[in-house]
């Protein structure tokens, strides 16, 4: 594959963000999150995240950021799904390339808990102008002690970035390997109690419990909003 693999930008998510991270107690809580959309640093903002750090390998993801920010700063709730797909020519124009795969408006505001209202809105734009609340890094989860030592968080959300393994594991090394590997690496950058966001998982059909003692995993609203399915998020809990 490509070096320049997942260098796309998402104009917007394509999860149901808010289907599990309102449960999640985001309130003063030091946040880690990949990019891509952003809409996770977004939502943990609106939800009353202390900081939030950006950790991702896309070169774009700064950029985007600071593009994507300003537009929220600068255009109502019902203006900012407009104004952000009518700049893709304007990100191609500075190097940052679009993905066109996209939710339309009203979907796109109902897995946002920050597009819900004006209030939840307010939250994000005021946090936005907080000096250091949301900080954006190039580099990679599979190497995070390179980019950001041993800071620890007491949320880490990897949105689906570990479906993608094929593309960073070893030659001969299992999917299972290499979570078994870098498992630990991740835990340690938690603090007591803190919750790892592993896995997003689409149209993921509902069976028996989870065994006591797992990984949790959270049920809801399917990201289409069709059919019985419901999507999940796999979540550890670092108890100690």
């Amino acid at each position: 594959m490509s070096k320049n693999a997942y260098q796309e930008v998402y104009p917007f998510t394509t999860e149901n963000i808010q289907g599990y991270m309102k449960d999640l107690d985001m309130k003063d809580k030091e946040v880690l999150t990949v990019g891509s959309s952003l809409d996770q640093a977004y939502n943990a903002l609106a939800l009353g995240a202390k900081k939030v750090k950006v950790l991702d390998i896309n070169k774009n993801t700064k950029r985007f950021c600071e593009l994507k920010s300003n537009l929220i700063l600068t255009h109502k709730r019902k203006e900012l799904y407009a104004a952000v797909m009518c700049r893709k020519s304007l990100m191609e124009d500075r190097g940052i390339i679009c993905s066109n795969e996209r939710f339309d408006v009203e979907r796109v505001e109902s897995l946002n808990y920050y597009m819900q209202n004006e209030e939840t809105y307010r939250k994000l734009r005021q946090r936005l102008r907080e000096q250091e609340a949301l900080t954006v890094v190039e580099g990679n989860i599979f190497e995070m002690d390179k980019t950001i030592g041993d800071e620890k968080f007491d949320r880490i959300f990897f949105s689906n970035v570990l479906q993608m393994l094929d593309y960073f594991k070893d030659k001969n090394e299992s999917a299972y390997d290499m979570l078994e590997k870098h498992f630990p690496n991740w835990k340690s950058h938690l603090n007591s109690e803190g919750i790892l966001q592993l896995f997003y998982l689409y149209s993921f059909r509902r069976t028996t419990p989870v065994e006591e003692g797992s990984l949790d995993i959270a049920f809801f609203e399917s990201c289409t909003g069709v059919g019985a399915t419901t999507d999940a998020a796999v979540l550890y809990t670092k108890r100690r």
